[in-house]
């Protein structure tokens, strides 16, 4: 049987990508409050980029398999060689997938291994995408999900498998509004006076409604026209180079200058310090939105679409507000009540942060993670 006192498992974390979006920081989360003593992690990324320094300079062993697509069958058996060589370099005992395509590749290199593979799927997937059929093929001790929509998805692929709802966790030190100054943030992002900030935060992409939050810019400035809004982000992963050029091109058009554009910024809290309502206007489904719960445990009140997961997380009415997705007369009519009701909003926040004490920290995450790989390690 495996306890502190033994030698630190090698586990070996796979990550299709090395940028930062939702499902990385939860990863990044992971690698920060893993027991050292017990665990000892190593990433693999399927692609380069700047979370390989970042996750190296935190003193974690990186390495890079380049695998463009899975149909590039020659990158592929190459990148899966690359890994199994490492796993029985390393010893490694435990393979942790980071979304599909991190199991796909982690799970085929743990084959004929001594490591035991397991995974993380944090979205809700499309049931046509051929990548969702591909992992769910690829054998696994255990796949971890954040929410109930993506566990009953998951369920149904492969119905005897073992599927683990974990829920995301957020550092609640780190994303604690009394740590930041909102004065600075507000200066640094051109924010005149006292105008109320309306904030999205999330990688540009048709699925996370961008276009939704710029449309419902107009409706919510006739109610309040000192009203300003933040996008904080931009396009990830290569994926639909031309959404974020025609989300600017829009913006332009409707905002009347007061929607401004951020970009990429790693120090998030400090922004959402800055913030009065923060925005989740997702058109396709979430698994957990990171956005929502850092905003939740910056004590932010929260609008976001009634999509996949995001309900079990924003209690409407009660921690947030829940809006149809693509609704632009519902979502400036819910960022307006909440600006219009400060008292009403501030204590909707309070019990927001509280919600993200009592179950969405990344101490609770990750002692669940480190049960559930203990268990799979002693099951023979």
């Amino acid at each position: 049987m495996l306890n502190g006192g033994a030698r630190a498992v090698p586990v070996l974390f796979v990550s299709p990508v090395a940028e930062r979006g939702g499902a990385e920081a939860v990863l990044l989360a992971i690698l920060g409050g893993l027991a050292r003593e017990r665990f000892r992690p190593i990433v693999a990324f399927l692609r380069d980029g700047p979370l390989v320094a970042e996750v190296a300079a935190s003193g974690v062993e990186t390495a890079v398999f380049p695998a463009p697509r899975a149909r590039h069958l020659g990158a592929t058996a190459r990148a899966v060689l690359g890994l199994r060589r490492l796993i029985r370099a390393r010893g490694v005992r435990l393979v942790f997938g980071n979304m599909a395509m991190g199991h796909l590749y982690g799970g085929l290199a743990a084959l004929g291994t001594a490591a035991r593979a397991v995974w993380f799927q944090h979205g809700v997937p499309r049931r046509w995408d051929p990548l969702v059929w591909l992992s769910a093929a690829v054998p696994a001790r255990a796949v971890f999900v954040p929410s109930r929509p993506v566990e009953a998805f998951q369920a149904s692929l492969r119905p005897r498998q073992r599927v683990e709802r974990i829920a995301c966790g957020v550092d609640e030190t780190r994303f604690d509004r009394t740590r930041y100054e909102a004065e600075r943030a507000r200066a640094e992002l051109g924010i005149p006076g006292p105008a109320p900030v309306v904030m999205t935060v999330g990688r540009l992409q048709y699925g996370k409604g961008q276009h939704v939050f710029v449309e419902a810019a107009a409706p919510v400035r006739e109610r309040i026209p000192s009203a300003r809004f933040v996008v904080v982000g931009d396009a990830l992963f290569g994926l639909e180079p031309g959404y974020a050029p025609a989300l600017r091109a829009r913006a332009r058009e409707v905002g009347g200058g007061a929607i401004v554009f951020a970009g990429f910024r790693p120090d998030v809290p400090a922004l959402l310090c800055a913030a009065d309502v923060l925005v989740l206007p997702s058109v396709f489904p979430e698994g957990s939105p990171v956005a929502v719960l850092e905003a939740m445990a910056m004590e932010v009140p929260v609008v976001a679409t009634s999509v996949g997961g995001v309900p079990e997380l924003v209690r409407d009415g009660e921690t947030g507000l829940l809006v149809p997705p693509g609704d632009v007369a519902a979502l400036a009519a819910a960022v307006v009540r909440l600006l219009s009701d400060r008292a009403g909003a501030v204590a909707m926040a309070r019990r927001a942060r509280q919600r993200i004490l009592e179950r969405h920290t990344v101490t609770s995450m990750v002692d669940r993670l480190e049960r559930s790989f203990m268990r799979v390690l002693e099951d023979a």
